[in-house]
């Protein structure tokens, strides 16, 4: 067995320790937070007027800003749609400061949010909706025509509606007394998210928020990222790749989010160039599209950092991506949905390590075994 805590170095695993987390023993950060509104409260304080999303309209948010359409939407949600510890709400909304607004409410409230695809078809959505228990379902206006039917049930619907010239939420604003602090806790579950990784058909996985703040801390740093960083997030966030380890990542890093509702490998490149972006984290596949404009973007002098997981990215790909922008590092990591995200991190450049191929470390806090068919223990 490889353990996490015994590969790293000091950077990474300093401040750790085993501690007792409701009923387990968990090796992991000796000040994790409760919760990632208290490290959205952390990060006002640090940065309150720092930019902390761009949205698809190019409206920006600081840090403050954004702490407060999260506490006004969560006082909606507790006051007018009845939210409290434990309740499961359904969010199915793009890649949108809509969707960032809600989930940390929801965080704060001590609730579980259940994101949704928002490119699945009705009937696929249908399903997962009834799996998934709701009190409450957060969606976009243009799913209203069959959403309005549970509404008919009883269930509670809230809307974002015309995003394109504003705020989705700010028919809704709530204005009455707000709680400051947060009531989730380290061993509540706040996220349920279907996914199909290890089987045909989708399942619903329970994450808690130890394993959530843990995995963007280990992120933080086996990735190197600071407050000076700035991303896009490329991949759904809804999936747990842009949920963790983009927008809970760079909110607890406060760092600077560029919010795209769609994938447009053009305007990504466009969006890099112009702002300086500095990080990425994304499949193959989104790296392959961009490299179909490597002869028409030719330098990417910002980009110092790219993660790539989701599956196996060809070494040829990557020297490529190499080629193209030669100060970056290239650092390949393999998670799932059930691992909160990060699994294994790759720590060097894997694009001139003498590793090529590797999926990297265990993350500290993760302990990793490999057994073959009769369940022996091998390598």
């Amino acid at each position: 067995m490889l353990s996490g805590k015994d590969v790293w170095d000091f950077h990474v695993t300093s401040g750790m320790e085993e501690r007792k987390i409701g009923n387990r023993s968990v090796y992991t950060y000796d000040d994790l937070r409760n919760n990632f509104y208290e490290i959205l409260q952390d990060t006002v304080k640090l940065y309150p007027d720092k930019t902390a999303f761009c949205d698809n309209w190019d409206r920006r948010y600081t840090y403050k800003e954004f702490k407060k359409l999260v506490d006004n939407f969560s006082g909606y949600l507790q006051k007018k749609a009845g939210v409290k510890k434990k309740s499961h709400v359904g969010i199915l909304l793009d890649s949108s400061i809509e969707f960032c607004t809600a989930f940390y409410a929801i965080c704060k409230l001590g609730a579980v949010a259940i994101p949704f695809p928002s490119k699945y078809k009705e009937a696929e959505l249908r399903t997962l909706c009834n799996h998934a228990d709701l009190d409450v379902l957060i969606c976009m206006q243009s799913f209203s025509s069959w959403a309005c039917e549970y509404e008919k049930n009883g269930l509670m619907v809230i809307y974002s509606v015309d995003e394109d010239h504003g705020y989705g939420f700010r028919h809704i604003t709530y204005h009455g007394d707000i709680e400051k602090g947060s009531v989730g806790e380290l061993t509540d579950e706040v996220i349920m998210m279907f996914t199909s990784g290890t089987t045909s058909a989708s399942k619903g996985v329970i994450l808690k928020n130890y394993n959530i703040v843990h995995a963007v801390m280990a992120y933080q740093r086996a990735l190197a990222v600071t407050s000076q960083d700035k991303t896009i997030i490329p991949v759904p966030i809804y999936h747990v790749t842009g949920l963790i380890a983009l927008l809970g990542l760079f909110v607890y890093i406060g760092g600077t989010v560029y919010l795209h509702k769609r994938y447009d490998a053009e305007r990504i490149l466009q969006c890099i160039i112009k702002h300086d972006i500095t990080f990425m984290h994304g499949s193959p596949t989104v790296y392959g599209m961009l490299l179909d404009y490597k002869e028409t973007y030719t330098e990417l002098k910002s980009i110092c950092t790219m993660a790539c997981g989701s599956s196996y990215m060809p070494i040829e790909k990557i020297k490529l991506l190499h080629d193209w922008m030669p100060a970056m590092r290239f650092q390949i990591v393999y998670g799932m949905t059930e691992t909160a995200s990060p699994g294994t991190i790759f720590p060097y450049d894997a694009a001139t390590t003498m590793y090529k191929g590797s999926a990297g470390k265990p993350i500290p806090g993760m302990e990793l075994m490999i057994r073959d068919d009769k369940n022996n223990e091998i390598g």
